[in-house]
C-alpha cells in the first residue's frame, strides 16, 4: 500500500513530503521527496504550486515554473522547488493562506497527490 500525506498518494502520511513546508517566503526552494510514490520509474512527474483551491479547481496549478521528475526505480521521488507569492493559477498564494505543492502524473491521474505549504 502506498503512504503519504494530505491527498492522494500522500492522504494518511504522519510528516509532509515537502520541507520546508511552512513559513516560507516568496523565491525559496522546498524539497519533494517521497517514498513509492509511483511504480513507473520511467514515467515523469509534475510538480508545481498550486493556490488554495487546487482540490477543487482544475485551473489552480500553475502551468508554467513546473519541475519534472522520474521516479527512482524503487518508485520515490526528491525534486526541489521554487515556491512564489502573488498569482499561482487562477488564484494567489499569499501569506497567512495556504496552498499546496502538487505532483501530477500526465499518464496515470491516480497519482495526482497535493501537499499545504504556508507564506
Amino acid at each position: 500500500q502506498r503512504e503519504g500525506l494530505d491527498v492522494g498518494v500522500w492522504a494518511g502520511g504522519t510528516t509532509s513530503p515537502v520541507t520546508p513546508w511552512r513559513g516560507l517566503r516568496n523565491g525559496g526552494v522546498v524539497l519533494v521527496q517521497w517514498r513509492h510514490f509511483s511504480v513507473e520509474p520511467r514515467r515523469p512527474l509534475v510538480v508545481t504550486e498550486c493556490n488554495a483551491n487546487a482540490l477543487s479547481d482544475p485551473n489552480a496549478c500553475k502551468a508554467t515554473d513546473t519541475v519534472t521528475v522520474f521516479p527512482r526505480a524503487d518508485g520515490s521521488i526528491e525534486a526541489r522547488y521554487k515556491v512564489t507569492t502573488g498569482t499561482v493559477g487562477d488564484g494567489t498564494c499569499d501569506a497567512g493562506q495556504a496552498c499546496y505543492i502538487g505532483v501530477s502524473s500526465p499518464h496515470d491521474p491516480s497519482l495526482l497527490s497535493f501537499a499545504e505549504i504556508t507564506f
